[in-house]
């Protein structure tokens, strides 16, 4: 009888749609819901819990990977589709 609380108490932890007002974006594979139009570097980085010994690159169809300094603001409705992003350690090469 008390299910129907209890179920009701989690629903921010297991939110299944993805927020209407904003696009959902992709770091490293794992997806985030984004509530704004454009996100920067900095807070991709805070979004994704990422430390600052990676580096983020934008990953733009038929175009090669853009990186994501922490200044850099990317507009999500740009592309079609989520943006995706992936990481990977300062210092090695993309590929």
């Amino acid at each position: 009888m008390n299910d129907r609380k209890h179920d009701k108490d989690h629903d921010h932890c297991h939110d299944p749609e993805p927020h209407p007002n904003g696009p959902e974006l992709f770091i490293d594979n794992d997806p985030y819901d984004w509530d704004k139009k454009k996100i920067s570097g900095a807070q991709l980085r805070e979004l994704g819990s990422l430390p600052d010994d990676v580096q983020i690159f934008h990953k733009v169809p038929g175009h090669p990977d853009e990186e994501v300094k922490n200044d850099t603001v990317i507009d999500l409705t740009k592309q079609r589709g989520p943006d995706r992003f992936s990481t990977q350690p300062v210092g090695s090469q993309a590929g």
